[in-house]
């Protein structure tokens, strides 16, 4: 939390600078009811390489995700610029004022989404080049159709939200390989996907990358994404916290972490939302798939991923009630989704994918027991101890 806290506090400065005082509060830069809360969270994969996730939750329960990967010599501070030089005013100007504005770091134009009208906000074109030994060079322009094209794609797009967001990745690898990258709404969008990546981007021969990021606010909506999401009325209720925990997933696709800090957010107790979200998708891709065999045991590990104790899901009271509440929502049409959407965090479903994509049947698939972490479920690890100890 300490290092959250330090980049919220960076945050705070960024937004104090254009007049929005925000106050750091449970992991998050909050700045009231109606305007969107911020949390951020650094991963330093090596001394020359970073990975910056921002998250910004609406006050309609919507949650944008940008992620930015740093290099150099100083990987944080420079994950944390791409997020001021790419997104910070796109969200800005977007979000945080009455209406949308337009400045000289974004664009602001109606477009046709969806068969209705958005107030369409997009930040510029952000380009990067590395030579060898991460030297920055000059990077080749973008196609000069990138940004008609997102438009005419998103015509097509299918949705009821009214806050829609973009980001389109392209980047070359060293080894002359591309890679494109279009999420609406934190997903992979596959039709956009393959509408961009069929463009004439230009090879570069090394590292380089092109992001760009827009935010789309639905006209007729007059502020309706502004109201606060309903409160979960009895936060120490487990019924109602697994209903919060499915509804988002239907809704989103969010890490684990995120989930939790949502939860907390919302009053829920941080023990409780990790063993909802440790347990509920499990039990929902158990009821999904009934004729696979799956193991009652679950395997306890410490944090070093040793096991530490043998436990049994029967005996776990949010597993047993997510089963519960499974068996009935698959049946109606409306909570459906929120289960198969849930279920998508499980390691059961993941499997089953991979192994129904081979073309195999439940009958030839054997599960071994789950493999938590007491981390997970809100446990303090404890080790067994030696034999020889008695104390």
């Amino acid at each position: 939390m300490e290092g959250r806290n330090i980049l919220l506090q960076e945050l705070q400065k960024i937004f104090r600078r254009h007049d929005f005082e925000g106050t750091v509060h449970n992991g998050w830069l909050e700045f009231g009811d109606e305007q969107p809360a911020l949390c951020a969270d650094l991963q330093l994969a090596s001394p020359h390489s970073a990975q910056l996730d921002v998250s910004i939750a609406l006050p309609n329960g919507q949650v944008i995700i940008e992620s930015f990967a740093g290099l150099g010599e100083s990987p944080a501070e420079h994950a944390f610029a791409k997020f001021v030089q790419n997104d910070f005013h796109t969200l800005l100007n977007a979000l945080f004022h009455d209406s949308p504005r337009k400045d000289d770091q974004v664009e602001v134009e109606d477009w046709e989404i969806a068969s209705d009208q958005f107030t369409v906000v997009s930040g510029p074109i952000f380009l990067e080049a590395f030579g060898e030994e991460a030297r920055r060079t000059e990077a080749p322009p973008p196609p000069g159709d990138l940004g008609r094209e997102i438009r005419f794609a998103l015509r097509e797009l299918e949705t009821d939200e009214d806050v829609v967001w973009l980001r389109c990745f392209h980047a070359e690898t060293n080894d002359a390989e591309t890679v494109t990258e279009v999420l609406v709404d934190n997903r992979d969008w596959t039709d956009g996907r393959e509408r961009l990546s069929r463009l004439p981007w230009q090879p570069h021969g090394t590292l380089s990358t092109t992001r760009t990021f827009l935010v789309a606010i639905r006209q007729s909506a007059e502020g309706r994404w502004r109201t606060p999401s309903k409160p979960i009325q009895d936060p120490s209720s487990l019924e109602a916290v697994i209903v919060d925990f499915a509804e988002r997933c239907s809704r989103q696709s969010l890490t684990e972490l995120l989930h939790r800090d949502l939860l907390a957010r919302r009053g829920v107790n941080r023990r409780l939302a990790s063993r909802v979200i440790a347990f509920t998708p499990s039990a929902f891709a158990r009821v999904l798939h009934p004729g696979f065999k799956f193991e009652d045991d679950y395997a306890l590990l410490d944090d070093r991923a040793e096991e530490i104790g043998i436990r049994r899901l029967s005996e776990e009271p949010e597993f047993v009630l997510a089963t519960e509440l499974a068996k009935r929502w698959v049946r109606e049409p409306s909570r459906r989704d929120w289960v198969e959407r849930a279920a998508e965090l499980s390691a059961e479903s993941n499997v089953i994918e991979q192994f129904r994509s081979k073309g195999g049947v439940p009958d030839d698939l054997e599960f071994i027991p789950l493999r938590i972490f007491a981390s997970a479920i809100g446990e303090k690890p404890r080790r067994p101890k030696p034999w020889w100890r008695f104390w």
